[in-house]
């Protein structure tokens, strides 16, 4: 049986403070398997895999588990003694199989607890249920799949569809055109592939993923993740210590969440995010990333881009050729490495840097904060260093330490 594990962007796993590197193809055995403690851990649902690595900075993998541990969890997460690395997949992949997994196909028959399912494979169909560990599914045209159980699955194929489930550890997840999945419940997850598509989810600790084309992603909870994959597609989240993230061209990735993390790969995307302490980052062409909160980041790496930050202590840097970065917090840093680009910091105490060729606009303001004196300068590699930070202090482009 296949499973998905999740690892970081070394390909990783830190347990303890301990790195664990693996290797596509390759095989790993440990003595013992004890959830959570021990072993080799990987999700039968892709989509739980989010829970423990979000997307933005996780890279996924399809895996085979064995000597597995009968210990059991709310959601997927299994682990066993030995595992195999098979291929890596991508975002767009593990949401639509996990999708599918609720959908299309859905085995109702492997569900063996006690509680009800209601399935209703019609057009214009309805299925609800309000009990605990139950499942309403739904595969027709313009139907509705309800569950506000706990522990609940709500499930819908069909096009125009909604799944809905209000209860706590709870799945909603829909694969067609035009439908919505909707969860309010704790450690719930909300998931759609359907193109034009809206998946939302407001509960802590919840999952928020679609990989459709034009589609909404959306989660306000807190520890809350939205991933979207598809094109001209939002991703949005409003709880602290949540991820938000998002591949699509044209697409737009944004949190208010302290502590947050909006992460956009698409051309022309938007990575936004306003909490203190969290970082927007886009890795698109003519895309922007911008920052309001304190001590955070604002990081572009592509052609043609822009990163602002307005926060305290905060860093706005960008890689990218031709483009801007541009910072008004107070002891705060813009940088660019990128040609032809221009770092500019507005801020009481700011820095900036700039690549050979490239420019830099410092800002000097007194105790009050109003402005002094501002000058630009052009990184020649000899009056002005490439790479090295400035700052205006009494009139005077002066260098400081990193």
């Amino acid at each position: 049986m296949i499973y998905y594990k999740g690892f970081n962007e070394n390909l990783q796993c830190i347990v303890e403070g301990k790195i664990f590197q693996y290797e596509i193809g390759k095989t790993y055995e440990e003595p013992e398997a004890k959830l959570c403690k021990s072993g080799f851990h990987a999700c039968e649902n892709p989509l739980d895999v989010f829970k423990h690595y979000p997307p933005g900075t996780s890279r996924y993998c399809e895996v085979e588990l064995y000597d597995i541990s009968s210990e059991y969890r709310k959601d997927t997460k299994v682990v066993g003694r030995k595992i195999r690395i098979k291929k890596e997949i991508d975002l767009q992949e593990m949401i639509s199989v996990g999708v599918n997994l609720y959908t299309g196909e859905l085995d109702l028959s492997t569900i063996s607890r006690d509680d009800s399912i209601v399935e209703n494979s019609g057009d214009y169909s309805t299925a609800a249920n309000s009990g605990d560990w139950s499942t309403a599914a739904n595969s027709g045209d313009y139907s509705t799949a309800a569950s506000s159980g706990a522990d609940s699955t709500a499930a819908n194929s069909g096009i125009g569809s909604t799944a809905a489930n209000s209860g706590i550890g709870s799945t909603a997840a829909n694969s067609g055109d035009y439908s919505t999945a909707a969860n309010s419940g704790d450690y719930s997850t909300a998931a759609n592939s359907g193109d034009y598509s809206t998946t939302a989810s407001s509960g802590a600790d919840s999952t928020a993923a679609n990989s459709g084309i034009g589609s909404t992603a959306a989660n306000s909870g807190n520890w809350s993740t939205a991933a979207n994959s598809g094109n001209w597609s939002t991703a949005a989240s409003s709880g602290n210590w949540s991820t938000v993230a998002n591949s699509g061209n044209c697409s737009t990735a944004a949190n208010s969440g302290a502590g947050s993390t909006a992460a956009n790969s698409g051309d022309y995307s938007t990575a936004a995010s306003s909490g203190a302490d969290s970082t927007a980052a886009n890795s698109g062409i003519g895309s922007t990333a911008a920052n309001s909160g304190i001590g955070s980041t604002a990081a572009n790496s592509g052609n043609w881009s822009t990163a602002a930050n307005s926060g305290n202590w905060s860093t706005a840097a960008s890689s990218g050729n031709w483009s801007t970065v541009a910072n008004s917090g107070n002891y705060s840093t813009a940088a660019v490495t990128g040609k032809q680009s221009i770092a500019i910091s507005t801020g009481y105490k700011g820095k900036a840097k700039a690549n050979l060729g490239s420019w830099i606009i410092l800002t000097q303001r007194d105790e009050y904060y109003n402005i002094i004196q501002v000058k630009a300068v052009k990184v020649d590699g000899e009056h002005i260093k490439p790479n090295v930070l400035y700052m205006l202090e009494d009139g005077e482009i002066v260098e400081v330490n990193e």
